[in-house]
């Protein structure tokens, strides 16, 4: 709209506002509005007229435009204006003259009917200050809604719950019955049921939905109670039919998609879901979610009551409409759940409903809140029959009523587009634009922005559709709060969108750029907001994935997820919002049976590396590198291939490095298997030995709610292949675990109930024990399994590396499983793979002084067993101009065995701290060396600290340890130490014990003392501030620990048939412990004391102060089987107990 337009319509708004604001007579006193004919007589008539005033009604019209002939006059309020407008209607130059009429606001008052569409239902009418009051219908404003419609019982709301009340006086009418059975013992209408006359019962398997009715029967009654019968409640859907569906007992929900699809396959129009769960995004659960909704049902789902954002199933699935709780003031309730991925909120507190046994009650929470939802769709559907599961979302989405203004800041754009209105859903015509995907137009052409597509131009294109009516010339306006992503084009053009059709920017696309510091499997949140023609507008939100951790090899026909860290499986890998799959064969099947895997290597039974359950904070966890995120590549070996790197490292100091290549085919006879090649480097400061190593696979076959306790499997010696399958259908495929590299050493099925599930995960000595049994152990009952497939033993020195490969395969049969394996084995004697290896990995330069320099030599050296060409060398990073390549720079062709060196030259550019990194591109891998330094110019102080973090370990609760800092000036003066302060939450468990104030000369150090005394359980950290005159004060040292509890030593008993040369720890020692062990008798047979004690890991995998007995006397003999008494001392306490040593 023009500007000048603009402001004519307000001045006449304005004026209309200033007409209709007085009340006390019908017209204005001696006022008058007259029309001229010709604005050229208007002077001449105004003369004649004489009024107080003559001005133009509305100035900021053209003068050509009729309403600038519009004049306002005033005259004493004493004038007979009635009389003297009656003569001017006359004048041949006047069109019309006429009084300045008062308007009045309407008194508001419910018409008759209203009070009509109100029914009786005895708590729909009672005082709206009765406790016992259905408020919500007059929240939603229902009464107005039953005006327009009163529903229709064709339309089936589905109530999947705990049972429903069948004989509840204000249900038993509403009960859909099944037109096409008859109780008869015969499944009339062939859906495999029999007499499902009124719903189903999944828990027991029968016609009667009865069940633990409590739950359901609340829920039910307010989506669809029978409405205006004089008794009990009014249900929102009014005359909607109910489907009682009975999918669990108690608080649990065992069938809960069952019940949904079974609703659906009845014909259920809307599909109520008070019930969810937190935790991972589940395949098959979405699977069952699309199909229905394919079938033309809506699922409505409750948020969930924890009152996080956390998403919650199956609320958060994209093809449920998800419901929030609010209360009567529109305020979320504290316990409901909320977030970017909620869809509405509607009533949930002190909601009055029915009950068991014929009765009612009043109860709240999201349970609640959805059937509100629920019953209200039923009406949208009763009023557009022909309408898509997805338009009435969009409708009751559209017409609810924003609330953001009610609620806590930190909720806006968390509650959905607001509470619901019932009036609204069913009265307006209105637009509903939804964001549908994304596609980003990357490098490679791939869609996924990997590592080597960082700080380049990124085209993403987003995908919209208008659902309720064509929507014109709408444009998008993208934004992020993102500290990785800059948007350098945010504003998009997408014409006009076409009801139910697709529309893309893929002309106009959005420009975003990822920084280089991006973290791995960074997930990036946008908001678009959505502008179009009228004023509409509306802001929805989605979220990409930058470098992730897992992506699917699926060129071939098996379908197989391969991640950055070691890990495979839906069940180890899932992200809440990414799909993957952990092996699914073929890819057109819907059985996902690869639970979670993961390559397990450790030299001893106290610690293995390993990967399980997506915990990647476990201290036994693989941790993908800063360079060695997934890429997922076409090679000239396989048409796919992937490149990860990633490591451990024990408490103890054990350490690995594994580079992952993977390999994938389209073409048969190598389309059945992905292969997985592990190259496993001792990065660790000590050689090992007896480094027990394999790959753990929990195979599900079928991979559905069905059947998978039923496996069984066996092993292959001719090709090393362990498979897994089912024991009574034979029709399902069969899934596999091939060694390639070597011939296998050891081939374990695991039971998971006895191995895995008692403590979450199977445990690091289990793994090590298991790995060493040079023998395949079978178990012959189906059960719930796992398979470990291991090869032999080996040591590693520093720096050495040793290769590891499988197969991942899957077949139609056994016959066919063996011979995809027997096509693994040959493509793997094919393959050969570069492998570079920089060393060292990093360097510090120390301390140059600027204008001076350091040079560093690299020696970068193929161990792999295919030519590598080194494509680029470049120095990147804060300070990279204060480090230069000066031998070595340029691309290198490098046989296998075959090293380049490299030199790196520091010249600091000023005093302070600076690092860089040298990045060594190779194909669309790369290596980097991290490089350090310090710049020291005149007269300044360096402080160094080692460590750079001090950790306790664990420690018995009152009991104090004590540790040591090192602090260094490495500078040319004096470094003056002003003040060392103890900050953090935790500040007041850790003292320091030395002086806080310090003078060290130069190239001098000091020590200072720490001591943590926790006074509370938990772990604990604090911040050791230290105040100085160095150029980087003041530096901070990070300081943690935790509090143990004391158990006695382990393993107790210790037998020496089962443990063999393992000692007894005992462990949350300290520094001045001593530990005595006597005979029954009192005679003592072996001392520690602090000179025996050193650090190491506790029977729980701690970091502690420990004594290691290996079960002799003084004199080194192994003691007598039997029972021994310890007396330990440890920080001024003594605690006792009994040890007993078996044969």
């Amino acid at each position: 709209m023009p500007k000048t337009m603009q402001r004519t319509v307000l001045t006449v708004l304005s004026l209309l506002l200033v007409l209709g604001s007085l009340h006390a007579a019908e017209i204005l006193p001696g006022k008058m509005v007259v029309k001229f004919k010709d604005p050229q007589l208007r002077a001449t008539t105004l003369a004649e007229l004489n009024p107080l005033t003559a001005a133009p009604a509305f100035p900021h019209f053209s003068s050509r435009h009729p309403l600038a002939r519009i004049y306002t006059l005033t005259f004493p309020e004493s004038t007979d204006i009635e009389t003297l407008t009656g003569r001017l209607a006359t004048d041949a130059n006047i069109e019309y003259a006429e009084p300045l009429y008062v308007h009045h606001t309407y008194r508001l008052s419910q018409p008759a009917d209203l009070r009509q569409c109100r029914p009786n239902d005895e708590y729909a009418n009672l005082d709206p200050e009765d406790p016992e009051y259905q408020w919500a219908l007059d929240k939603m404003e229902m009464f107005e809604a039953w005006c327009t419609t009163t529903g229709d019982p064709n339309v089936l709301i589905a109530i999947i719950d705990t049972g429903m009340d069948m004989d509840h006086p204000d249900l038993v009418d509403q009960y859909y019955v099944n037109p096409n059975e008859i109780e008869n013992g015969i499944d009339d209408d062939q859906n495999g049921l029999v007499d499902d006359l009124t719903g189903w019962d999944l828990v027991d398997g029968d016609n009667d939905p009865q069940g633990t009715a409590t739950h359901g029967t609340m829920v039910g009654g307010i989506a669809s109670a029978v409405t205006n019968n004089s008794i009990g409640i009014a249900g929102i859907g009014y005359s909607c039919a109910l489907l009682p569906i009975r999918a669990g007992q108690s608080t649990d929900i065992t069938f809960g998609y069952q019940g949904i699809l079974y609703a659906a396959v009845m014909g259920a129009d809307i599909i109520n879901c008070s019930w969810g769960r937190s935790g991972r995004y589940s395949h098959f659960e979405n699977d069952i979610l699309q199909t229905v909704t394919e079938m033309g049902s809506l699922v409505i789902a409750a948020a969930g009551n924890e009152g996080t954002d956390a998403l919650h199933w199956p609320a958060a699935y994209e093809n449920v409409l998800s419901v929030g709780n609010t209360n009567e003031n529109d305020v979320l309730v504290s316990n409901s759940n909320y977030g970017t991925w909620l869809d509405v909120c509607a009533p949930g507190a002190s909601i009055r409903t029915t009950h068991v046994n014929g009765g009612y009650t009043t109860s709240g929470g999201t349970s609640l809140a959805a059937p509100q939802v629920a019953g209200l769709a039923g009406l949208v559907k009763s009023l557009h029959p022909d309408w898509t599961p997805q338009q009435i979302a969009a409708q009751i989405i559209a017409t609810a009523d924003p609330i953001d203004s009610f609620n806590l800041e930190q909720l806006a754009g968390k509650l959905g587009s607001g509470r619901v209105n019932g009036r609204r859903a069913v009265t307006e015509t209105t637009e509903f634009v939804r964001y549908e995907h994304y596609q980003i137009n990357d490098p490679d052409g791939d869609g996924v922005v990997e590592r080597n597509e960082l700080e380049q131009s990124l085209e993403l294109a987003v995908t919209l559709r208008s659902l309720l009516s064509d929507v014109p010339n709408v444009t998008g306006t993208l934004t992020t709060n993102d500290e990785f992503v800059s948007i350098t084009d945010g504003s998009a053009t997408f014409g006009t969108l076409v009801q139910n059709q697709l529309q893309s920017n893929d002309a106009d696309p959005f420009q975003i750029v990822a920084s280089v510091t991006t973290p791995n499997h960074h997930r990036v949140e946008f908001e678009l907001e959505i502008t179009a023609d009228g004023g509409f507008h509306t802001t929805d939100r989605f979220a990409i994935y930058l470098k992730p951790s897992y992506r699917q090899h699926r060129v071939g026909a098996i379908d197989c997820a391969v991640s950055d860290r070691g890990v495979s499986g839906w069940g180890y890998l899932a992200s809440n919002d990414l799909e993957v799959i952990g092996m699914r064969y073929p890819q057109d099947r819907p059985w996902d049976f690869g639970f979670g895997g993961s390559l397990v290597v450790g030299a001893s039974v106290d610690w293995m590396a390993e990967g399980y359950g997506n915990n990647t904070s476990d201290p036994n966890a693989w941790t993908t590198t800063a360079d060695g995120s997934l890429i997922l590549s076409s090679s000239e070996q396989a048409d796919e291939s992937g490149i990860a790197v990633y490591e451990a490292e024990s408490a103890a100091g054990e350490s690995y490095r594994v580079t992952q290549t993977t390999f994938a085919w389209a073409d048969a006879p190598n389309n059945d298997f992905v292969i997985y090649r592990f190259r496993l480097r001792n990065t660790g400061e000590h050689p090992l030995t007896n480094v027990h190593a394999g790959y753990f696979w929990d195979f599900d076959v079928p991979g559905d709610i069905y059947g998978f306790s039923e496996n069984l499997a066996d092993f292959d010696e001719a090709l090393d292949v362990g498979y897994a399958y089912h024991a009574t259908r034979d029709t399902l495929p069969y899934a596999g675990l091939q060694l390639l590299s070597e011939t296998a050493y050891a081939f374990r099925v695991i039971s998971n109930s006895t191995d895995v599930y008692p403590t979450g995960d199977i445990s690091d000595r289990k793994l090590y024990e298991y790995l060493g049994v040079n023998e395949p152990i079978i178990q012959s009952q189906p059960m719930d399994l796992s398979l470990l497939l291991g090869v032999a033993p080996f040591d590693l020195a520093v720096g050495e590396a040793k290769d590891l490969a499988f197969a991942f395969l899957a077949g139609d049969d056994l016959a066919d499983l063996q011979a995809n394996a027997q096509a693994a084995r040959e493509i793997y004697s094919t393959l050969t793979i570069p492998d570079l290896v920089v060393t060292p990995e990093s360097y510090d330069f120390g301390v140059v002084p600027v204008g001076e320099n350091r040079t560093a030599t690299f020696t970068l050296r193929n161990e792999g067993t295919a030519d590598l060409t080194i494509d680029q060398i470049t120095i990147t990073g804060t300070h990279a101009t204060a480090f230069e390549l000066t031998r070595g720079g340029n691309t290198t062709l490098l046989t296998p065995n075959q090293s380049a060196e490299l030199d790196v030259q520091f010249s600091p550019i000023q005093s302070g701290m600076h690092n860089a990194q040298v990045v060594i591109q190779v194909g669309n891998s790369s290596e980097a060396i991290l490089l350090g330094g310090i710049g020291l110019s005149e007269n300044e102080a360096v402080l160094q600290i080692e460590p750079e973090q001090l950790d306790f370990g664990a420690v018995l609760l009152g009991t104090t340890v004590t540790k040591q800092l090192v602090l260094t000036n490495a500078g040319n003066t004096d470094l003056s130490i002003q003040k060392m302060t103890i900050r953090g939450a935790n500040f007041r468990d850790f003292e320091l014990v030395s002086p806080q104030t310090w003078i060290i000369s130069p190239n001098l150090s000091a020590t200072i003392t720490l001591e943590f005394t926790p006074q509370t359980e938990g772990s604990k950290s604090a911040l050791l501030e230290i105040t100085s005159n160095a150029f980087s004060s003041p530096d901070e040292v990070n300081l943690s620990g935790d509090v143990a509890i004391f158990e006695g030593p382990c393993p107790n008993p210790h037998s020496r048939t089962e443990h063999g040369a393992r000692p007894v720890i005992f462990e949350y020692l300290d520094a001045a412990s001593t530990v005595q062990l006597f005979t029954l008798d009192g005679d003592l047979v072996r001392e520690a004391g602090p000179a025996d004690i050193d650090t190491g890991l506790t029977c729980d995998g701690q970091s502690s102060l420990v004594w290691k007995w290996d079960t002799t006397n003084a004199n080194g003999t192994p003691v007598a089987p039997g029972v021994y008494v310890y007396v330990i001392s440890v920080s001024g306490t003594i605690k006792t107990g009994k040890v007993a040593i078996l044969r």
